[in-house]
């Protein structure tokens, strides 16, 4: 199994300072509606301090650091993912999350869960890999609109994966994939367009033109909501890479 740690920080208190690596992917969010969270970092224990970011995503340090979460209006979730453990023959768990990835009181596209996977780790002697996301989420269960993405390349990249409409629900269990195709370091495909991921569907799968050898690429899931004030959240999130 791959080293994910998973910490709740409680509202007003603060992760004590971490060590990391550029093998260190550090996802945060709030574990309540509406709650908000800082990540900052710094070259030593001790600081200087730094914004990395300041509402539910991912950071990754270009070299070693130390990072501190602050939970600062409700309580938040960390999860520190060692990738280093992940990509080794044998081991296919990349990101393992049973805790609460809430959104905040937003109707914009919003992250829940940020990955973020470094240069030079897909696999670039064979180009032949393929990523499983798993999820449990639930919300509230009204008439309002409600979707779900899995985005490669950050919130403003490809969708590979799409629900459809979530509304007059309270949970929704699927999995998506994104795998790579041509062999050629370039070009990635998703699977999973539809309210149920096992499934027939009219639209062509999706693909991205992306350079994942050489670059580091970020890979979220995001909600959307009509109303600010529902609650959509991940309760579980397992990402395994084969």
């Amino acid at each position: 199994m791959a080293g994910t740690n998973v910490v709740n920080v409680p509202a007003g208190t603060q992760l004590v300072p971490t060590s990391v690596t550029p093998l260190h992917s550090t996802m945060i969010a709030p574990a309540v509606l509406g709650g908000t969270v800082l990540l900052e970092s710094a070259p030593s224990q001790s600081g200087p301090w730094f914004t990395q970011l300041s509402a539910a995503g991912s950071f990754r340090p270009p070299t070693n650091a130390w990072i501190r979460v602050t939970a600062t209006t409700q309580a938040a979730t960390v999860a520190i993912t060692d990738l280093g453990t992940a990509n080794v023959p044998g081991i296919d768990q990349l990101i393992n999350v049973n805790g609460v990835l809430a959104s905040s009181s937003s109707t914009a596209e919003q992250i829940l869960a940020s990955w973020r996977i470094p240069p030079n780790y897909l696999f670039p002697g064979n180009n032949n890999w393929r990523m499983d996301i798993r999820f449990a989420a639930s919300f509230t269960n009204n008439a309002n609109a409600k979707s779900l993405n899995i985005r490669a390349n950050g919130i403003a990249g490809t969708s590979m994966f799409a629900s459809g409409a979530l509304a007059s629900l309270l949970n929704y269990v699927a999995i998506g994939s994104i795998c790579s195709v041509g062999g050629d370091g370039q070009t990635m495909k998703g699977f999973g367009v539809t309210l149920t991921s096992f499934n027939t569907s009219s639209t062509a799968f999706p693909t991205l033109a992306r350079d994942f050898i050489n670059q580091e690429t970020e890979f979220v899931v995001t909600c959307t909501k009509a109303t600010a004030g529902d609650a959509f959240q991940l309760d579980s999130m397992f990402v395994n890479m084969q």
